[in-house]
């Protein structure tokens, strides 16, 4: 097809078993070239879906996967994910949010009461306790607080 001095052709391109729509533009005076097709996912299906998911994810990191700390078992000073003989390395979630390095905690730690308030907080680095941390009564005052060498 041509439309003011311009080469339209169509094709169609399938994504997830759907056919659509595809133009490519070839520039009047080069039809022997091979044209390259533009495609077009910009109204995809997938793109609809995943950009949602996405946006939660980062959003609300509680929705991302993770252990709780019912998942882990102590043994030998080490934490191990349930029915596991490697030491666990990663994030926990829920009531007690950290992260394992190596089976040991390492980083910023926080634990909460039932209601939601904070209990603890304090940071570890290859299991042992480094630097301040904080204890919380359940209504939210200071409890105790400590410097770790």
């Amino acid at each position: 097809m041509i439309l003011d001095g311009t080469y339209y052709l169509s094709c169609w391109m399938t994504l997830v078993g759907e056919a659509y729509p595809c133009p490519v533009r070839i520039l009047a005076g080069t039809p022997s070239r091979l044209p390259i097709p533009h495609i077009c996912c910009h109204n995809s299906p997938m793109k609809r879906i995943l950009a949602p998911i996405l946006l939660l994810v980062f959003l609300f990191p509680s929705l991302a996967p993770g252990e709780t700390w019912d998942d882990l078992d102590q043994g030998d000073g080490l934490f191990y994910e349930n029915f596991s003989v490697v030491p666990f390395t990663g994030k926990t979630t829920g009531n007690v949010q950290g992260t394992f390095r190596n089976g040991k905690k390492h980083g910023p730690w926080v634990t909460y009461h039932p209601d939601g308030e904070i209990e603890s907080k304090g940071t570890f680095k290859n299991g042992k306790k480094d630097g301040p941390s904080a204890r919380h009564y359940e209504n939210g005052q200071l409890s105790l607080a400590c410097q770790s060498i």
